[in-house]
């Protein structure tokens, strides 16, 4: 039989005669550090003709999307070509809560140049700032003609406290950037493939 469960007028749990599952509202606040939730997603190219290239002719700066940070973080957009590899979409429940992203890739060899790098970025919008960006890294990869000729994985987590001000309730997307840098010479990265994971957890 189904059936709803209240506590002080608020809808606790709800089952479904259907399904057999018992499921908890949204309107349970659980402890602090719990993951109220989990999304993902990945990026896998099936051919080289998939590959996302980032291709700096040289010299190049490229910021779609206007990335940026407003918390004092060392953040270079000078000849820098930036491309969205991937994203992942959540509703975050409530701005305080924290934010955790993890996230890998991988690249094939494209161009290696002599003045130049390559990297990632992640963006995490909000009200206040609609390219708020984290930049893992300062000058990765530089220069890239000394590196190996297919680059190394790359993988990277970091969290966000709802207490910064930099997360907003509502749907997000958590977007994964790739960039090739440039001095002069052209920079090719590709990139094959991407995979990010966002957790919201309570506080």
């Amino acid at each position: 039989m189904s059936g709803i469960l209240t506590l002080g007028g608020k809808i606790l749990a709800q089952h479904d005669t259907i399904t057999n599952k018992l499921t908890i509202s949204d309107s349970v606040q659980f402890p602090a550090g719990h993951i109220i939730q989990t999304k993902l997603n990945h990026f896998t190219s099936a051919s080289t003709a998939d590959y996302v290239e980032i291709d700096n002719s040289g010299g190049v700066t490229s910021n779609p999307d206007n990335l940026n940070s407003t918390q004092n973080r060392l953040f270079n957009l000078n000849n820098r070509v930036i491309v969205e590899i991937m994203r992942v979409s959540i509703t975050i429940r409530d701005a305080s809560n924290d934010l955790l992203v993890f996230c890998s890739a991988g690249a094939d060899n494209g161009i290696q140049s002599s003045n130049g790098g390559f990297g990632f970025i992640v963006g995490v919008p909000h009200d206040g700032n609609s390219g708020e960006a984290y930049d893992l890294s300062n000058y990765p990869n530089y220069v890239s003609s000394d590196m190996p000729s297919y680059p190394p994985d790359w993988s990277a987590h970091f969290g966000i406290k709802g207490s910064s001000g930099c997360l907003s309730a509502g749907q997000t997307d958590v977007k994964l950037y790739a960039f090739a840098y440039s001095e002069g010479n052209r920079q090719l990265f590709e990139v094959r493939r991407a995979e990010m994971t966002v957790m919201e957890v309570q506080t």
